[in-house]
């Protein structure tokens, strides 16, 4: 998502607008507006945001949410293509459908027709899962290795720093840099837990750690509440790439037999270890995917 060399301050600030962007789609996001929030004047703002993302706001604003649109028809099926456009800043059916011909080449319509692996490889910003159908006995090996439970869980506050997705080194050095701001201003508490939140269709990784809910944070910082509600947890002990694949079996053979469908597109997961002892690509972890009825 970041470019490399750039200084840690622009990147600061160009991330705070970034986190901006992403909590605010459906709203109007001005230049001048984003400016503000970064503490730039609007053409020093345009300027190093292109330099830290290597896009223009605008541009940046619009792929966000055509991507973030395209997870949404996949993964809700339930919803209309029209409430999808909306509640991700579209004004209208047309603006959403001429938006997304562009970017994707297909329409939104003929997009979500398509198998869930193909539409993949189109927008996220990860390596593609080549593999192809699994067998019956690799699904219920599958299955029995991700320890599939349900449960209810209060909300957990953390402060965050965005990451590369599937970048390890990025993902590290964000835990570090979160990890001194939690420490330096006495945010860590008793059960202070390292956690991360995973954008599938933005390529970026937060890197979070717990912190008391009635903490006070400096507004400088980024704060992250994953909700309180019923979660599908999985065990996960396996790298990137196979985490994912088996993600995929979890969507496509546990979840249509379960009476749930998704109710997030943001992913969030819990390491039971600490990444500044142990490479994050070997701690295991537990993932938590938002569920709600399917009826």
């Amino acid at each position: 998502m970041f470019s490399q060399g750039i200084p840690n301050e622009y990147q600061t600030r160009v991330n705070s607008a970034v986190n901006f962007i992403l909590q605010n789609l459906t709203e109007e996001l001005s230049l001048r507006q984003l400016a503000e929030v970064a503490g730039y004047s609007p053409f020093h703002f345009q300027k190093i945001f292109k330099q830290v993302t290597g896009e223009s706001p605008k541009q940046y604003v619009i792929r966000a949410r055509v991507e973030t649109a395209a997870h949404a028809l996949i993964m809700h099926t339930h919803r209309t293509v029209t409430d999808i456009a909306l509640e991700n800043g579209f004004s209208s059916s047309a603006t959403f459908a001429r938006a997304f011909k562009n970017y994707f080449g297909v329409s939104a319509e003929e997009f979500r027709a398509n198998p869930r692996r193909e539409n993949a490889k189109r927008y996220q910003k990860i390596p593609a899962i080549t593999k192809g159908n699994p067998t019956a006995a690799e699904i219920e090996s599958c299955l029995a290795s991700l320890n599939i439970r349900v449960q209810k869980i209060s909300a957990r506050r953390c402060v965050f720093i965005n990451a590369r997705l599937n970048d390890q080194v990025s993902i590290e050095n964000s835990f570090r840099r979160v990890a001194q701001i939690a420490e330096t201003h006495d945010l860590i508490a008793e059960n202070s837990r390292f956690a991360g939140a995973i954008y599938l269709h933005s390529g970026i990784y937060r890197s979070m750690i717990g912190i008391d809910s009635g903490s006070a944070v400096p507004k400088r910082f980024n704060v992250l509440e994953i909700p309180a509600a019923k979660y599908a947890v999985l065990d996960l002990d396996a790298g990137f790439a196979e985490g994912l694949e088996k993600l995929q079996i979890f969507v496509d053979f546990w979840l249509p037999e379960s009476g749930y469908r998704l109710a997030d597109i943001v992913g969030y997961e819990i390491l039971a270890e600490s990444p500044l002892d142990k490479p994050y690509s070997q701690i295991k972890k537990e993932i938590y995917i938002k569920i709600e009825p399917a009826l």
